[in-house]
């Protein structure tokens, strides 16, 4: 059997854009200089965070499953990640088999996968590489990047792919379709970005509620409920290729911040709740998009761009500038959608109800009409989700909806629209090319597309100039701030390079929507050419040029500018050499050399708020702050309560802290007074690795057992809720000047201690106390098991007979062995399918592959899906 001719050709084609891609990739992320790599800050926090966890595997081959240097402990899996077999991940499938390197990764894959989507649609090839591009390069993608969210991006980057495999399946290509949604959706959620994985899920969601109103309307539930059935059978497998990383997050999230918290809220505003099990609403809805902030998606400095925005005029030389007004505490970018593809997706709305009111029985005329709702409503959920508290039905969504409250920075919601605005825009203008081209519909709805499209467009800039009239250019809180440093005429200069970004923006758009709604003209006239194959082309051509100089030129503002700032060189670059290298600094040297017993650090240099969002002191320190996103939330309440400044009773001294003393912190990190070097301060009150006490106060509450931290003797007194008080045989133990446990040897996984006691004790190691189904710490004695116990909110306990007695402490992560052979055999059966289907299509006869009816040849032709 011989490989069809035509499938070769098509292939030709597809990958010689594909290569187009990369080479776009790869010019774009061009460093200035040999040697740079991207600055990405929170990039540097997970080196930071993994730094110790990696010597640690240098030295014994295995990476720890505890990490004791954030947080005084916690366990390592989202940080150093678990052991998986998902062929997905380790072949970097849709990374071209890892042959596409970071960090051109998150703009290829991003490419490739509306690429694709737009392809699977039947949309011209150059129109399609133009939404690719526009998708790619879209601002909330790239600022994102910068900041360092990588797995955030990539997992955005695949979501079209998701919904191309959809479209497969409702165009009855089951077996293909089965292999690109499970693709698809499978590396969506093996990026582990699980709020981007949530987003995918609700516009799949949407996409099923249209296609069944459709399908009861049509009368077709055959078909309907196959395709169903399939796609949930496709993405329940791309589940299964995680199956181990999402069980090991889930069970964690128990412990975390996004599991609720075991103090009741002080939330006491009228008409607020708080969710039982997630995040506290406020907390969540803290990075809410504004209403009219929504207009960035059309005018990228709308809202004065980011809080970090590049200047170099007359009256500020070469800086980054506080240029941001917007309802965000602060942001490296806006959210812009592209004026050229908004005005494309204005288009194709119009082109899909005029067509459908002129030729209601037309079944494309229908398809594209059940499209244009699909985007319509989809974009609007998106940006309703978006505004977060700053619209009333997101806090009932908040309370109610499924794990949505397991998620904060609702602006994030808007990754959905960006998938949608692209794919319905680039139809559109592909099925207005054929319409005009193949007669099908009359000059007077030519004439309707036109005017609607005009009318819809100018309305929408139109507000945007209304809203920037009456705008005074303030951010209350940034703008205090600026008054402080350098008064109110450095203020009042601000505020005008405020307006002149917004304006010089404004007539970007104008401009940009303008020559677009000529080439509509043009194609409307038949100006352009005559033949439609020579249409499809010029305006494919020129459209990429447009969108990629639009998206583009607006990206590179965030991402990618080579301009040097003299005081802090490149805005985005630095030396590899710098960013590979953690080195201590003098302080850390001096800690390292002191503190023989394995004392825990707290890092002031950045104040309170800088403790708890620096890994810096964990690369050499058990740190009692730190850095990530899913921290206990035991240990929140008690940050909150007993450490930092602002928990109702805590004390905010550092010097004379109980919760300090029980957490074993010996030294404070700091800077001196004048501001020029960095200090350490040793704090003798520790209390060791493990102690004694003789009496048991059972707190009723959560918050209690906290307020008690702060106010009762913790050499003497240990705190015990409810829950654990039953658990403990006795109220008083007996404890003399002899009284003593020592710690002998200490690992990540592993902690042994000897003990002396005349009678039976009561034993607080200050270690934190973690006990769930992902893994667990066990306590045994002269190696027996016995039962441990939380104490003092967060910390270890156990009752020690009398004597001499060894005492060792074991983490023991959960066995995965099951959920190793179901990723393996998923990810297995998605890429059979995937060869399956291109088998299929390979091998075809000449006659089954049929050209598109305006004459393109396209991936559906490849696939075998034409």
């Amino acid at each position: 059997m011989n490989i069809n001719k035509n499938f070769l050709k098509q292939a030709v084609f597809f990958m010689c854009f594909v290569l187009g891609f990369w080479l776009l990739t790869r010019v774009f992320l061009a460093p200035p200089e040999d040697g740079m790599v991207l600055k990405q800050g929170d990039m540097q926090q997970v080196r930071l965070m993994r730094y110790a966890a990696e010597l640690v595997k240098e030295k014994t081959g295995q990476l720890p499953n505890w990490n004791d240097r954030l947080f005084s402990g916690m366990p390592s899996g989202l940080i150093t990640g678990v052991e998986q077999s998902s062929l997905l991940l380790k072949y970097k499938v849709i990374e071209l088999f890892g042959l596409v390197k970071t960090p051109y990764n998150f703009l290829f894959v991003a490419m490739l996968s509306m690429f694709i989507l737009l392809l699977s649609l039947k949309v011209d090839r150059l129109l399609a590489a133009a939404a690719a591009i526009g998708y790619a390069f879209m601002t909330f993608s790239i600022s994102s990047y910068e900041a360092g969210h990588i797995t955030k991006v990539l997992a955005m980057g695949a979501m079209p792919g998701v919904l191309a495999g959809l479209v497969l399946l409702s165009r009855k290509k089951y077996l293909l379709g089965a292999g690109v949604t499970a693709l698809f959706f499978g590396m969506v959620v093996n990026y582990f970005h699980y709020q981007i994985a949530y987003y995918a899920g609700i516009m799949v969601g949407l996409y099923f509620i249209v296609e069944w109103i459709a399908a009861i309307k049509n009368k077709d539930f055959r078909h309907a409920g196959i395709t169903t059935g399939i796609a949930v059978f496709s993405m329940g497998l791309a589940v299964l290729t995680c199956i181990g990383k999402l069980s090991d997050t889930n069970e964690y999230a128990k412990s975390t911040m996004r599991g609720g918290s075991a103090v009741e809220s002080d939330n006491s505003q009228k008409g607020r709740q708080v969710a039982k099990n997630g995040l506290d609403i406020g907390y969540a809805f803290s990075w809410s998009y504004g209403v009219d902030e929504t207009f960035t998606l059309l005018v990228p400095g709308f809202k004065g761009g980011s809080s970090g925005e590049y200047v170099n005029n007359e009256d500020f030389d070469e800086t980054t500038l506080p240029l941001y007004f917007g309802d965000l505490q602060f942001t490296s970018g806006p959210v812009y959608m592209g004026a050229t593809l908004i005005f494309l997706f204005i288009l194709g709305m119009v082109v899909a109800f005029v067509w459908i009111r002129e030729k209601p029985s037309d079944r494309f005329a229908k398809l594209n009409y059940w499209w244009a709702i699909f985007g319509l409503v989809t974009v609007v959920v998106s940006i309703i989700l978006g505004l977060g508290r700053n619209f009333f039905m997101n806090e009932f969504l908040f309370n109610n909806l499924p794990y949505y409250n397991k998620f904060r920075t609702p602006m994030m919601a808007l990754v959905i629209a960006q998938v949608v605005i692209p794919m319905i825009g680039l139809l559109g203008i592909h099925q207005f090319i054929s319409l005009v081209y193949g007669d099908e519909i009359s000059d007077k709805a030519k004439k309707n597309i036109f005017v609607y499209t005009a009318m819809i467009a100018a309305a929408c800039i139109g507000l945007a100039i209304v809203c920037t009239v009456f705008s005074d250019f303030s951010a209350i809180e940034t703008d205090k701030k600026i008054v402080e440093q350098g008064g109110k005429e450095t203020l009042n200069k601000i505020k005008d390079l405020r307006s002149s970004l917004v304006w010089n923006d404004i007539y970007r758009s104008i401009m940009l929507m303008g020559v677009l709604l000529g080439l509509v003209y043009l194609v409307m006239k038949k100006q352009a050419t005559t033949m439609a194959s020579s249409a499809s082309i010029l305006v494919g051509v020129l459209i990429i040029f447009l969108v990629s100089f639009d998206m583009m030129g607006v990206a590179n503002r965030y991402l990618n500018d080579n301009l040097l700032v003299e005081t802090d060189g490149y805005k985005n670059w630095e030396d590899k050499n710098t960013e590979e290298a953690i080195l201590p600094s003098s302080v850390d040297n001096q800690i390292i050399a002191d503190n023989k017993d394995g004392k825990r650090v707290i890092d002031y240099r950045r104040g309170i708020n800088g403790t708890f969002n620096d890994n810096s002191a964990g690369a050499f320190h058990h740190n009692v702050g730190g850095y990530h996103p899913a921290k206990m939330s035991r240990y929140q309440d008690v940050i909150s309560y007993c450490i930092a400044s602002n928990g109702s009773t805590g004390s905010g001294d550092l010097m004379n802290n109980h919760a300090l003393d029980m957490l074993n912190c010996g030294y404070i990190l700091g800077i001196s007074q004048d501001e020029k070097s960095e200090i350490v301060a040793p704090r003798y009150s520790a209390m060791g690795a493990a102690w004694f006490v003789d009496s048991v106060c059972e707190s009723p509450t959560a918050k209690q057992a906290l307020l008690d931290i702060n106010t009762k003797n913790l050499h003497r007194n240990v705190i015990v809720e409810s829950d654990m008080n039953k658990k403990i045989s006795s109220k008083l133990f007996l404890t003399d000047s002899s009284s003593r446990i020592v710690r002998i040897f200490y690992s990540n996984d592993s902690i042994r201690y000897q003990s002396k006691n005349l009678g039976k004790g009561l034993a607080v190691f200050s270690e934190i106390y973690y006990n769930e189904k992902n893994g667990f710490w066990r306590v045994y004695i002269d190696g027996k098991e016995a039962k441990s116990l939380r104490v003092n909110y967060i910390l270890r306990g156990v009752e020690i007979p009398a004597g001499n007695h060894a005492i060792s402490w074991v983490y023991k992560p959960a066995d995965r062995s099951g959920y190793l052979i179901m990723e393996w055999a998923s990810s297995a059966i998605i890429l059979l399918l995937m060869a399956g289907s291109l088998c299929v299509s390979a091998f075809k006869k000449e006659d089954d592959l049929k050209e598109n009816g305006d004459g393109s040849k396209t991936i559906a032709t490849l696939l075998g899906i034409g």
